[in-house]
């Protein structure tokens, strides 16, 4: 397990307050969650993605992978929302799993968005670098110059 300190609470703790923002302000709606359910898909949504930013957080190895990850699993409980929405609508409120892939995907989708952006600044923070890697800008600065230079004056930039 990892040592937390405050710092590392700031990020998720803004992805909730946006998430449940936008939530009650009636964003999830006009994205297409039933007018019925738009709140409750919010809070349960933030609570599960606050839960999974701590056992990723506590738990996993460092975050690029874990970052890719939450972001392709993202997309794909967008599109099974949307999915689910069109054969609910399509089959007239007779079509019981695409309505519950509807409701559980919008929930997917709010958890995910907290828990990815409570992870998107721990790969890039302190305890995931080396000792000697402090600055990409230290370690690349004087090479970096010497490959762009050439290669953007072929480029005509």
């Amino acid at each position: 397990m990892q040592a937390m300190s405050r710092s590392d609470w700031l990020a998720p703790v803004i992805a909730g307050v946006v998430v449940l923002g936008f939530t009650f302000l009636g964003g999830t709606q006009a994205l297409g969650a039933h007018p019925s359910w738009t709140v409750t898909v919010g809070l349960i949504g933030a609570a599960i993605g606050a839960a999974a930013w701590l056992v990723l957080h506590l738990f996993a190895a460092p975050g690029r992978k874990v970052l890719m990850l939450g972001a392709v699993l993202l997309l794909a409980c967008a599109a099974l929302a949307w999915f689910g929405k069109t054969r609910f609508v399509a089959s007239y409120a007779q079509d019981v799993l695409a309505g519950r892939f509807w409701f559980f995907g919008w929930m997917a989708v709010g958890s995910n968005v907290i828990s990815l952006h409570g992870r998107a600044r721990d790969p890039f923070s302190a305890r995931h670098r080396g000792p000697r890697d402090t600055s990409i800008a230290q370690q690349y600065g004087n090479t970096w110059h010497a490959v762009a230079g050439p290669c953007m004056k072929r480029l005509g930039a």
